[in-house]
């Protein structure tokens, strides 16, 4: 079962599901358009589950069509009648919503926009049986603590009935002003509510990185996650520098990584480093890798801003047992290609399923010829590059089961180098049969407008050459001013979709822009085999693709 996504209402609601079914031996699709009523005016009992516009196929016999009940129509309302006899009608025991698995709803609820989607998910859960546990669990798992009165009321819900934190399983803890001010002349209880939160399993303290903030992890944090160790196993933990007291050194975040985090499977590691000398900045690696060690489970690692990410940190990296499923490199200025491709060809990234490269200034592209086989997500920006983005002795070599591949903002390099990296990323895209997006933003500046239009044609041909039958559009503005988005092809999809348009399988949409004063590349690729929109009084709600591997 596919989940695209999932809308919150203003007047109304629409839930998409896309359903894949075998029946009768052969594969089948399923769209269902969830239609809610909420409007204010309605007291809760006239509030309707309305299943009217449901279109399956997942019988193999299509069924058949009712007769209209109004035979004595006039010529003017023949319209009316005849779409009136080709509605379906729902059998309410046969697409009962209660028929749909709890797990099933609770992804579809997991969609909304956390921001407006606490009212909604409580509507929900008063609207018939089948929905309430779905929405108090969704409602629960990831709660809101902005602003601070919603936290002071969720505490006090914790209290009151205990059995629902078992609940709550993603916290995001914003520093300021929760933590740092009073509700009524009453702080908030971090340690009880840790202690209350019997199911946290991600843990997180926010804070702005352009307001630093005077709130450090208190002592008696570490008493309520250790006290709570036997049912709280955490999974995600973030290292802040900046929220670490001065009187806490490397050995104090090992005694509390043995007594807090053994369990941990993600790691966000933000802004050690930098306060020193290049020796001192390898000490402080070799305490990092120490801490690493303590975490038998560990398998994603991001690291933002962290001059410890050097030579020495990735050698000692690539040493370890771990065997790492998702790695993310943000702002790290001393890393580089080089050292990134020693990594990755180790048996500790063996494993690895995503990878991204963040404004690292000094980071080529050489370590692309060292992807792992099976990585399915890559991601590059070369904004505030320093370097050399591809030098004439390193080839890109893109593994077969790429199903994402972004590099944006590609600027410091030749028109050479830039055609060599298209050429190495149009060479392997017929291998990648599990290619959904290809995004890349290239910009030349050594080269005259003459020169960037041949270039623009020679790519245009060889885009359309790939993706045989997909859509092509560019234009000549600068890349901050021409973002092209779903809406732009929206007509395309829907028309390439249609039952009865003649569309192929396999025939995709590509996104292709140009800037004048630089090549500016932008693909987007998707092999389609339908759409479905939908539209509540002319409003566009939700459009669903799904897709199919290319054949």
């Amino acid at each position: 079962m596919l989940l695209e996504r999932a809308l919150s209402p203003t007047a109304c609601a629409v839930l998409g599901v896309c359903v894949w079914h075998r029946a009768g031996g052969r594969s089948c699709t399923a769209r269902i358009r969830i239609q809610i009523q909420t409007s204010p005016r309605m007291s809760p009992k006239k509030r309707t589950l309305d299943l009217d516009r449901v279109v399956s196929d997942i019988d193999p016999k299509p069924a058949p069509k009712r007769r209209s009940r109004n035979t004595t129509s006039t010529t003017t309302g023949t319209s009316t009648s005849a779409s009136t006899s080709t509605r379906i009608t729902i059998d309410p025991h046969r697409h009962s919503l209660s028929a749909l698995p709890y797990h099933v709803l609770t992804n579809i609820l997991s969609q909304l926009p956390p921001t407006t989607s606490p009212a909604f998910l409580l509507t929900c859960a008063t609207l018939c049986r089948a929905l309430h546990d779905p929405a108090i669990a969704t409602l629960y798992s990831s709660p809101l603590t902005s602003p601070p009165a919603r936290a002071h009321k969720l505490l006090a819900t914790l209290r009151a009935r205990p059995s629902l934190g078992v609940k709550i399983r993603t916290l995001s803890i914003e520093v300021e002003p929760l933590l740092t001010t009073k509700l009524s002349g009453v702080p908030w209880d971090l340690a009880e509510f840790l202690q209350l939160s019997t199911g946290l399993r991600h843990l997180r303290f926010i804070h702005s990185a352009d307001h630093p903030t005077r709130w450090r992890y208190p002592d008696t944090l570490w008493a309520a996650l250790e006290a709570s160790n036997s049912t709280t196993r955490l999974h995600t933990w973030r290292w802040d520098r900046s929220l670490i007291p001065k009187s806490l050194d490397y050995a104090d975040l090992r005694a509390i990584t043995t007594r807090c985090f053994t369990a941990l499977r993600a790691l966000e590691i933000q802004g050690f480093g930098g306060d020193s000398d290049e020796d001192e900045d390898d000490e402080d690696a070799q305490h990092m890798i120490d801490i690493l060690a303590l975490m038998p489970r560990i398998t994603d690692i991001d690291l933002t801003n962290c001059y410890i990410v050097n030579t020495h940190f990735l050698n000692l990296l690539s040493t370890t047992t771990a065997r790492f499923h998702d790695l993310q490199f943000t702002a790290c200025i001393n890393l580089s290609g080089d050292d990134l491709g020693a990594l990755l060809a180790s048996p500790a990234c063996q494993n690895l399923r995503s990878l991204s490269v963040q404004k690292c200034n000094y980071c080529s592209l050489t370590f692309t010829s060292s992807l792992p086989a099976a990585l399915l997500h890559f991601a590059f920006d070369g904004q505030g590059a320093e370097t050399e983005l591809l030098p004439s002795t390193s080839t890109p070599v893109w593994p077969d089961s790429l199903q994402t591949l972004q590099a944006t903002s590609l600027r410091r390099w030749s028109s050479g180098e830039c055609e060599r990296f298209l050429e190495s990323v149009v060479r392997a895209v017929p291998q990648m049969r599990a290619l959904r997006t290809v995004r890349v933003w290239c910009m030349l500046t050594d080269i005259d407008w003459r020169e960037r239009s041949a270039f623009r044609e020679k790519w245009l041909a060889e885009v359309r050459g790939v993706f045989g039958g997909a859509e092509v559009r560019f234009d000549n503005a600068r890349p901050a001013e021409t973002l092209w988005g779903e809406e732009d092809f929206v007509e395309k999809i829907l028309g390439a979709g249609r039952r009865g348009g003649g569309a192929v399988r396999g025939r995709g949409v590509a996104y292709w822009t140009i800037s004048y004063a630089n090549v500016y590349v932008h693909w987007r690729v998707a092999s389609v085999t339908s759409g479905y929109l939908l539209c509540v009084s002319g409003r566009l709600l939700a459009f669903f693709l799904l897709y199919s591997t290319r054949g």
